[in-house]
């Protein structure tokens, strides 16, 4: 939690500094956050920092000068744990604008992969 926490603080943080590329840890599951994001176009892009092995250039992405990403809400916590099953997904994409990603045995999917796949999971953060 703490990883993703301070992922999204160093986008926001980007976004408010009107960054075109900011430097994101290494990590296996930034990974898969920065591979879920560029999939759906929420960045333009990222690589391989030149200087450093253990840090990722992300750049950012802006429509009409504002910030693809403008909140995140964290749902998993230490306490409280959403699962979700696909019933319950289904009835809830019907409803909802918002962007739902949940962590699963098939790794990060939004509302609708889980619906594809036909795979529930814990609910972890809405755009």
């Amino acid at each position: 939690m703490l990883n993703t926490s301070n992922f999204f603080s160093l986008v926001k943080l980007g976004y408010l500094s009107k960054k075109n590329i900011i430097q994101i840890k290494r990590t296996k599951f930034h990974l898969l956050l920065l591979k879920k994001l560029y999939i759906l176009g929420y960045i333009r892009g990222f690589n391989l920092n030149s200087e450093s092995l253990y840090k990722f250039d992300l750049f950012l992405k802006y429509y009409k000068n504002k910030p693809l990403i403008k909140d995140v809400n964290f749902v998993i916590s230490t306490s409280k744990v959403f699962h979700s099953k696909v019933k319950k997904i289904k009835k809830q994409l019907a409803y909802s604008y918002l962007l739902v990603v949940f962590s699963t045995s098939k790794g990060l999917l939004t509302s609708i992969e889980c619906v594809i796949y036909n795979t529930g999971g814990i609910l972890a953060f809405i755009f």
